[in-house]
């Protein structure tokens, strides 16, 4: 019997040691003994730049552009791709929705739009 319990003893010991030294793929991250997620985007909030939106995926990550910017290519990127999110024109583009007598003015991100010829109350 006590042979039996020695053996059983070493077997767990082997199988823990095996599991310990488990290599993780790329994005994963080993806990409690098992290979998961690493959330890049928690890991490094800054991982896109500063006009993008950062979405974790199984192993990975990608980058969206906020509203208001566009990429020069693909929707969903990495910063490997060299893709810098650049601010969209609307008024220059006509995407905006400044009625009639008003001035579109873009901004950074959006636009505004002014009444041409308002006057101002006091």
């Amino acid at each position: 019997m006590r042979h039996m319990y020695l053996s059983l003893v070493l077997l767990l010991a082997l199988t823990e040691n095996i599991l310990m030294n488990t290599v993780c793929r790329s994005g994963e991250k080993m806990r409690r003994g098992k290979c998961e997620d690493e959330n890049e985007c928690e890991i490094q909030p800054s991982i896109c730049e500063r006009n993008a939106a950062c979405f974790n995926t199984a192993g990975s990550y990608f980058c969206q552009c906020h509203e208001g910017f566009t990429p020069p290519s693909p929707h969903n990127f990495t910063p490997a791709d060299g893709i810098v999110c650049q601010d969209i024109n609307e008024c220059l583009v006509g995407s905006d929705d400044c009625g009639p007598n008003t001035t579109c003015n873009n901004t950074v991100g959006g636009y505004n739009c002014t009444c041409a010829h308002c006057k101002k109350f006091l």
